[in-house]
């Protein structure tokens, strides 16, 4: 191979190009062992690359990405990842070649289920390229996917720094189908990262759709996947507000037909209600969580742990005007200083109204004027709530809504 190379360097140039493809095209068809045929064309790589004019170098690079789908799984990583790190070094020069490349070894890592290096592959494209133009919706495309690569394993806080690059050009993205691209990955990312109530109010926003093109069937998953993150989320007003606005719609009705979803009801049904939820009634429900949704969190918990010994205490603050660590401590079934640590934090953090008196081991919860008023004043707020909500969501239709 390297005594080809040298006559071919000496042809004229009108002739380079074509004999640098026969070349090629030998070592491609050639019985050779995959590690021979990685070697040659690396060879020819490295002489393309240093020894030849620009012109002739970038056809021919383009020519080895072209034709590299036609190797052995070993040969076309060896040669990919070879030619797309000899490639850095020629900055703008071969970005074409560089492109195709990568999609290429993009594509194939999908394939193999690899899709940490398929993200990270596609993501070192040159896309402020001047040699290669790309126009807003190619790039918000090379963003997403790289994103949805990430998150095939597991790489929210990747996922997500990909998803910062597309937001400011989303503007500009006219095609629907990529738009819908977007805000599922969004999505998906918010709750990868533990972001619940957002990702809960993405998914639900997104199964409201109203594109024909969008099966039923996916719109209720994202209705239960909207749930599923709601009842995961911080106990407090706002997770309050959305568990509302999820017990109301009309395709609730649906979740005990759906096997996915039949416990889906039930959880959503109780925590909406403010009723006690005891462990074991998480269970149904847990066994169609994602593990990152059952994660154990810093203080011990699950995920699901966690939302259930919340959500309990703000419940027994509807039952309760006051009670001691003790009893607080049988409810959660946790010991007394860890029911008196739960409830301290929450107090802080402005989710729940409550306050300690440590020397009687007492929590007294701050209910208002009167439970009735605070019932009627709440039933305004999640009313007015929804009516924003609807409004909101016909105004993002383009549609006119007069509420003089």
């Amino acid at each position: 191979v390297v005594s080809r190379l040298s006559r071919i360097s000496s042809e004229d140039v009108s002739d380079q190009i074509s004999s640098y493809r026969c070349l090629i095209e030998e070592i491609v068809t050639s019985p050779s062992s995959s590690s021979s045929v990685s070697d040659g064309i690396i060879a020819v790589i490295s002489h393309v690359l240093g020894d030849v004019q620009r012109p002739v170098g970038g056809s021919v690079m383009l020519y080895i990405a072209e034709n590299l789908h036609r190797l052995s799984d070993d040969a076309l990583v060896s040669v990919g990842t070879a030619a797309v790190s000899a490639l850095k070094q020629n900055a703008n020069s071969y970005d074409e070649a560089d492109y195709v490349l990568r999609e290429a070894l993009f594509s194939f890592y999908i394939k193999q289920e690899m899709f940490s290096d398929a993200g990270q592959v596609l993501a070192g494209l040159n896309l402020d390229s001047n040699q290669k133009t790309y126009t807003n919706e190619e790039k918000v495309d090379i963003y997403i996917r790289c994103a949805e690569a990430f998150l095939e394993d597991g790489e929210g806080n990747e996922a997500e720094i990909f998803l910062n690059k597309a937001s400011p050009m989303m503007h500009s993205v006219s095609e629907w189908s990529l738009q819908l691209r977007f805000s599922v990955t969004l999505a998906r990312v918010l709750d990868f990262n533990r972001k619940f109530i957002d990702a809960a109010l993405r998914y639900y926003d997104l199964s409201t759709t109203q594109n024909r093109q969008v099966v039923q069937s996916d719109l209720l998953e994202l209705y239960g996947k909207a749930i599923t993150c709601a009842v995961l989320g911080r106990a407090g007003p706002q997770r309050t507000r959305i568990l509302a606005v999820l017990h109301k719609d009309e395709r609730y009705e649906q979740l005990d037909r759906t096997e996915s979803l039949t416990s889906h009801g039930a959880i959503l049904s109780k925590m909406h209600n403010n009723e006690i939820v005891r462990p074991e009634e998480m269970s149904a429900f847990e066994k169609y969580l994602m593990p990152h949704q059952l994660a154990t969190t810093a203080d011990g918990f699950t995920l699901p742990e966690k939302a259930v010994i919340e959500h309990n205490v703000l419940a027994a603050r509807r039952v309760f005007r006051n009670m001691y660590f003790t009893a607080l401590a049988q409810l959660l079934r946790l010991d007394v200083s860890m029911a008196q640590k739960v409830a301290s934090k929450m107090i802080s953090e402005g989710r729940l109204k409550a306050w300690m008196d440590e020397t009687e081991g007492l929590l007294y919860f701050d209910n208002g004027e009167g439970t009735e008023f605070q019932e009627w004043n709440e039933s305004i707020r999640d009313t007015c709530d929804e009516l924003t909500y609807c409004v909101d969501k016909i105004q993002s239709q383009g549609l006119g809504v007069d509420i003089a």
